[in-house]
């Protein structure tokens, strides 16, 4: 929600239009650990990936559905972590 609702001109219509059309998604607990392990991996590969990123990815792994995306590349390399990606088109 957070990456669509920012960039429009009247976030709090398009916040109410998301949540009655999708559920939303909060992020737990196991949601962060999943964030951080993979934050970890990928500092050390000195290969970051942006924060908003890897916290979708994450949900999507431990939460199991797949990611919906316009922008596979930004996700392909959360494939090792169990993350499926669908391209939207």
């Amino acid at each position: 929600m957070y990456e669509f609702i920012r960039g429009t001109r009247d976030p709090e219509e398009v916040k109410k239009m998301l949540e009655e059309m999708f559920p939303v998604i909060w992020a737990d607990n196991e949601i962060l650990g999943m964030s951080t392990e993979i934050w970890r991996d990928m500092r050390e590969e000195g290969k970051p990936l942006d924060d908003r990123d890897m916290v979708i990815g994450a949900t999507a792994i431990v939460k199991g559905p797949k990611l919906l995306t316009l922008n596979e590349r930004h996700f392909e390399r959360l494939r090792r972590y169990g993350l499926r990606i669908t391209r939207l088109y």
